[in-house]
C-alpha cells in the first residue's frame, strides 16, 4: 500500500503467487480440465507462479491452436501438438547465451546487422544453434525470438550495468542508420534504458511530433508520456 507521488518512486516486491492459487489461476483462464495434466503441469512449471507468464502461455495455446473454444468452454484441438514455450536454456554455452542476451535488448524482433554492431562481432554461427534449439526463429526481414516469454527471461538475466551498456550500443546503432528519426521512440526507449535522459526527452518528442503529424493521437500522448 505504498505508492510513487511526485518524483519519490517506491519499488514494490511481488512474490510469486502462492503453491495453489497458479493452479486456481490456470483452471479460470481455461476450465477444469481442458488441459491434459503433463500439459497443466508443464505451464505451472514454466509459469513459475508470476500471473503475467502463466497468462501469456496461455495466450500462447490458444494462438497456436492447441486450445479451442467449443460449447462455452475451452478444449484441447485434436489435430494439434500443444508446446509450451521453452524457457532460455541454463545450459548455453557463454557465447550463445551473450549473443541470446544481446538481442533481447533489441526487442522480441531484431535485425542480424544491429545486433553485430552492439556486440562488435559476428553473430551468425551462434544464432544458427540457438534457431536449431528453437529460442530463435526466422521471421522474414528479421530474426525473432521463438516466444516474448523467452525475451523478456534473457533481458531479466542481465545486470544493471551490462543492461546500460547494450542499450547505449543499441542507440548509436540505429542513430548510425539511415531514416533514424522514423525509429524515433525506439531510439527513446534505448537511451533511457541507458540513462541518458537528456537524449531520451528529444526522441520521445521527436516521436510524439511525428505521431501528431499523421492524427496518430494516443501514439503521440503515449511518447509525450
Amino acid at each position: 500500500d505504498r505508492f510513487a507521488h511526485g518524483n519519490d518512486v517506491v519499488r514494490i516486491r511481488l512474490d510469486a503467487l502462492p503453491s495453489g492459487a497458479d493452479r486456481d489461476l490456470v483452471v479460470s483462464l481455461v476450465g477444469e480440465g481442458a488441459l491434459p495434466p503433463a500439459l497443466f503441469a508443464r505451464v505451472l512449471d514454466v509459469g513459475a507462479g508470476n500471473p503475467f507468464f502463466i497468462g501469456e502461455l496461455v495466450r500462447s495455446l490458444i494462438d497456436a491452436g492447441a486450445l479451442v473454444p467449443a460449447e462455452g468452454r475451452w478444449t484441447l484441438a485434436s489435430d494439434q501438438r500443444a508446446e509450451v514455450p521453452p524457457t532460455v536454456d541454463r545450459g548455453l554455452p557463454d557465447e550463445d547465451r551473450d549473443v541470446l542476451t544481446a538481442a533481447s535488448v533489441l526487442g522480441r524482433r531484431f535485425a542480424t546487422g544491429t545486433l553485430a554492431m552492439i556486440l562488435e562481432l559476428d553473430p551468425s554461427e551462434a544464432l544458427a544453434r540457438l534457431a536449431r534449439v528453437d529460442l530463435i526463429r526466422r521471421e522474414p526481414p528479421d530474426l525473432a525470438f521463438a516466444h516474448v516469454l523467452l525475451q523478456e527471461t534473457a533481458y531479466g538475466t542481465l545486470l544493471r550495468r551490462r543492461r546500460r551498456e547494450l542499450h547505449a550500443r543499441a542507440a548509436s546503432a540505429l542513430e548510425a542508420e539511415p531514416g533514424a528519426e522514423e525509429r524515433a521512440a525506439i531510439l527513446g526507449r534505448h537511451h533511457a534504458g541507458a540513462g541518458n535522459g537528456e537524449e531520451a526527452l528529444r526522441w520521445f518528442r521527436i516521436a510524439a511530433d511525428r505521431a501528431e503529424e499523421v492524427s496518430a493521437l494516443l501514439e503521440a500522448i503515449e511518447n509525450l508520456d
